[in-house]
């Protein structure tokens, strides 16, 4: 009697465990037939998202069935850098942990919109426990040119990034140093040179708002030798001014350690 109830119960478990009411119809390919030969790129900006582990499709996806994803929530971090580095967060759960989760970056529409795409893939003919299986990953946006872009994951948006371009080896106009107080702590911004004069806005841009002596010795040190650093003060700025002079001391000596040719400038 034992033995045939236990056996009776192997059977309703086994058969409560198949994931047919997760995955789309049988025949559906998790993404375009690839052959297991073809190379799969993880280069930033195309059709692949740059993390380089098993959240990345795979070659041997087309033998897969596309699935859903049930997101909880999808973020933007923006990592403490220069140029800033920004991370897409994301929160949620996988039908049951068959399923494998994918995710693709591609390149900008015409409109600088990131469309990414989010999904689950897995076996038809896998068995598995019908309980949902949780994630929490971290999807790399950098790679695209400068410019304000829309970030949509499935078709929703989560909100911009704004992409600068990094210092360049070397600028005809030198570079442009500023500084200004605010709520009693002195900030800072290093951008090309221009002819024009940059407005307070992009000059004060938290994208490239320097916070601290540390972050502003770290760009100054990306400089090449004999570059031409002209200082402002932000005058139409409230509290704008140049630091206290030991402070100006600490970054003119900075400069010259690092064989940069730094100027105080009244704009």
């Amino acid at each position: 009697m034992n033995k045939s109830f236990l056996f009776f119960f192997t059977i309703l478990i086994l058969s409560a465990c198949t994931p047919s009411r997760f995955v789309l119809p049988p025949g559906q390919p998790a993404v375009s037939p690839m052959p297991p030969d073809q190379p799969v790129s993880n280069e930033p900006g195309t059709n692949m998202t740059e993390l380089g582990d098993s959240f990345s499709p795979q070659p041997s996806d087309y033998q897969l069935t596309k699935g859903p994803v049930f997101i909880d929530s999808a973020d933007i971090l923006i990592l403490e850098s220069y140029p800033p580095q920004y991370r897409l967060v994301l929160k949620g759960t996988l039908p049951d942990p068959c399923h494998q989760l994918r995710v693709v970056v591609p390149q900008s529409d015409a409109q600088n919109g990131i469309d990414v795409e989010v999904y689950s893939v897995v076996d038809p003919g896998s068995v598995c426990i019908q309980v949902l299986a949780p994630f929490e990953v971290s999807v790399s946006l950098d790679g695209f040119p400068a410019g304000t872009y829309d970030i949509r994951v499935n078709g929703d948006l989560v909100g911009q990034i704004d992409v600068i371009a990094p210092l360049e080896e070397h600028s005809m106009k030198g570079y442009e140093l500023y500084s200004w107080q605010s709520d009693g702590k002195w900030f800072f911004s290093l951008l090309v040179g221009t002819n024009r004069m940059k407005t307070s806005e992009e000059i004060t841009d938290p994208v490239v708002k320097l916070v601290s002596l540390y972050d502003l010795k770290d760009k100054l040190s990306e400089l090449p030798t004999g570059e031409y650093v002209s200082w402002f003060a932000l005058q139409s700025e409230p509290g704008a001014a140049f630091p206290p002079d030991a402070v100006i001391g600490e970054i003119l000596g900075f400069c010259e350690l690092q064989g940069l040719e730094c100027e105080l400038t009244n704009q």
